[in-house]
């Protein structure tokens, strides 16, 4: 009897250590899962400094999690003082993307979204008085090599959109 027990014990510590040494196939191969690839990579953040010049900060973008997601780590120093950190996923079940961008300043963001023609754009869902107000970042002007990016917010549900903050980014040489 204590030789059954010692053996199942046995089979059950050994399980996980088998699971964890056997290949895992990657699931996030659809086409979708590349829609980001632009973004990633170490950029250099330029933007308005709000007294006529220029300031700079960076941004690293990386595939994480088995290429299934991407996660973002912004530092808008010594331009801005502000660091965020996102994670970007293609969310099968609606079909579009999903953002959560956190920051030190205790933002935090909810976007969906994905491909709009030649831009990329996630937005936030509408809040406020009516429900008009939203949120949303475009990429734009996408190259191999840089890219602006343009956070903007409409009060109108929509109608009109104001950009806020306009980052132009240059990817860094290797």
């Amino acid at each position: 009897m204590h030789s059954r027990i010692a053996i199942f014990f046995a089979t059950l510590l050994a399980a996980p250590a088998a699971a964890q040494t056997a290949p895992v196939a990657n699931v996030c191969t659809a086409p979708e899962y590349r829609q980001l690839d632009f973004w990633v990579g170490d950029w250099e953040a330029r933007f308005d400094d709000g007294m006529g010049g220029t300031a700079t900060g960076s941004n690293v973008i990386t595939r994480i999690l088995g290429d299934c997601a991407i996660e973002e780590k912004f530092d808008g120093h010594p331009g801005v003082p502000l660091i965020g950190r996102s994670l970007s996923i293609w969310d099968v079940q609606i079909r579009a993307w999903r953002q959560t961008w956190v920051d030190d300043k205790g933002g935090v963001f909810l976007l969906t979204g994905g491909p709009a023609g030649k831009e990329f754009v996630l937005a936030t869902a509408p809040f406020g008085e009516g429900g008009n107000t939203r949120l949303r970042m475009v990429f734009t002007d996408i190259a191999a090599d840089s890219f602006a990016w343009l956070w903007q917010k409409t009060e109108d549900g929509g109608q009109t959109w104001k950009t806020n903050w306009r980052i132009d980014y240059r990817r860094r040489a290797k």
